[in-house]
């Protein structure tokens, strides 16, 4: 193996005498992982191979081994969270996060949280920090509080594998943490699907640990992935100047955006008014509202400029910087922003109201298990669904399973699709819905 014998990719290899094994490391990628460790400052760090997802399992299945008690999960959560929980049958507590609908975006209330975790008796707790919008929150009293009760504090920082490259960008939830999750393919160098899993706790159980991961991964692991993991954490470790620049640039290029008419783009303060702590210097996001849907705009971008932002939503543009990009590409989008402000041909549109999540009837696992039918999302409205559905990007799901899909999510998900968004969760106009009466 592989049966291509080289022809293919000549570094796309198995493990033979020369490599190593990613699921028992003795040599080489044992060496690289412990880079990666001393380069992060934790207590162990692991390369994954299934992504985030893969990580995020893995967080989840040794929580739910650890006790029995249920994880509390922010709303505000990417869906591979609910799906993990989902899966190994673990209950969760949802903390339902306020929707602003004038900023756009969830709310992070510390207070929610604090108050959630002294009324219940739980295995973990799993924030994001940072989000899609490059928001981060301050974990600091959290942390505290977890480790007095006793809890697992988990977070998914898929966003944010270059936080500790410079000090220009914010700091990483390492810091308070016991499991972090990064994916290195977001900001830094790697190939698609790579993730990186640190333990920043001693009192984690390591041997439990690797024996879920390697459980949980594939017995086939791709050399090109595990090597540009190595490689981008070389790259980024070496490249603290890199990103200091970026982080200069980007703070330029909001200054630049901002004097284009109608045109807004977001700095810390937007994400402090959401409660958040800090914001990304080197993520974009820009409000467009005031000349059209981001949606639309989104899509001119692609296709009247060539450009190709990160994610779309019906007030909001984002943007990914980092010290890859082509700096010709900064021009390319202020030239491209002025044009489509000067046209002013697109509509403004009346962005609806967030809907709040319905009521949950069964448990996400019990709803995963249970006989499921088609049902035309036009037509959704009171049915029990068996699937997580939402927006993607960013990919956190407006309904889970066991929930009653509401009227206003229906039609939330229908003007999304309506203006050309994307949805995960719909296939073909179609969302998997519990069989019969509960």
């Amino acid at each position: 193996m592989p049966g291509h014998k080289g022809k293919a990719n000549i570094y796309d290899v198995t493990e033979i005498s020369t490599t190593d094994n990613l699921n028992s490391p003795e040599a080489e990628i044992l060496k690289a992982q412990r880079a990666l460790s001393r380069c992060y400052g934790s207590v162990q760090s692991f390369f994954m191979v299934n992504g985030s997802t893969g990580a995020i399992q893995a967080m989840v299945k040794y929580a739910s081994i650890e006790s029995n008690y249920p994880i509390l999960v922010s709303r505000n959560s990417h869906k591979s969270i609910f799906a993990a929980c989902m899966m190994f049958g673990v209950d969760i507590i949802t903390a339902e996060d306020e929707y602003d609908d004038t900023l756009q975006t969830f709310v992070f209330d510390e207070t929610l949280y604090i108050d959630l975790i002294n009324k219940n008796n739980l295995s973990a707790v799993i924030l994001t920090s940072v989000d899609y919008f490059g928001r981060v929150i301050d974990l600091a009293k959290i942390a505290i509080l977890c480790k007095e009760k006793g809890i697992l504090l988990l977070c998914d920082e898929a966003h944010g594998s270059h936080f500790n490259m410079n000090d220009l960008l914010p700091q990483s939830a390492m810091r308070y943490a016991d499991i972090c999750v990064h994916s290195p393919h977001k900001t830094l160098s790697a190939l698609t699907q790579c993730a990186y899993i640190h333990v920043s706790s001693t009192s984690i159980d390591l041997e439990r640990l690797k024996s879920i991961i390697y459980s949980l991964q594939t017995t086939s692991p791709s050399f090109l992935l595990l090597e540009s993991m190595d490689s981008a954490r070389y790259e980024a470790e070496i490249g603290a100047e890199k990103w200091a620049a970026r982080a200069e640039q980007a703070d330029n290029i909001r200054t630049r955006l901002n004097e284009i008419e109608g045109i807004m783009a977001l700095d810390a303060e937007w994400a402090r008014a959401a409660g958040c702590s800090d914001k990304d210097e080197t993520r974009l996001v820009i409000d467009v509202s005031k000349i059209g849907s981001g949606i639309e705009i989104g899509k001119m971008l692609e296709s009247k400029y060539g450009i190709f932002m990160e994610m779309y939503s019906f007030k909001h543009i984002v943007g990914i910087l980092t010290p890859q990009d082509d700096i010709s590409w900064d021009e390319k989008l202020i030239r491209a922003f002025t044009e489509i402000s000067n046209g002013k041909s697109l509509k403004q549109i009346q962005t609806p109201i967030y809907p709040k999540a319905g009521e949950r009837r069964i448990s996400m696992h019990k709803a995963f298990e249970s006989r499921w039918e088609k049902v035309m999302l036009k037509e959704v409205a009171g049915r029990v669904s068996a699937s997580l559905a939402g927006s993607y990007p960013p990919g956190v799901p407006l309904i889970l399973p066991g929930e009653i899909i509401t009227e206003q999510q229906q039609e939330y998900m229908l003007t999304i699709k309506n203006l050309g968004g994307s949805l995960f969760g719909i296939e073909e106009g179609y969302i998997n819905c519990v069989k019969g009466e509960l």
